[in-house]
């Protein structure tokens, strides 16, 4: 849905790509952890 957000937490070495439809709007680095928050456009 347009306006959703999801939260993504993986390893920072791990590659990352969105994703087509996808904007990322926020990324928070906690050492070897990486949480992304994206929003559906």
């Amino acid at each position: 849905a347009p306006g959703a957000l999801c939260v993504i937490e993986e390893a920072a070495a791990a590659p990352f790509e969105a994703g087509l439809g996808f904007s990322v709007v926020d990324e928070r680095n906690y050492g070897e952890t990486v949480i992304r928050f994206i929003e559906a456009a």
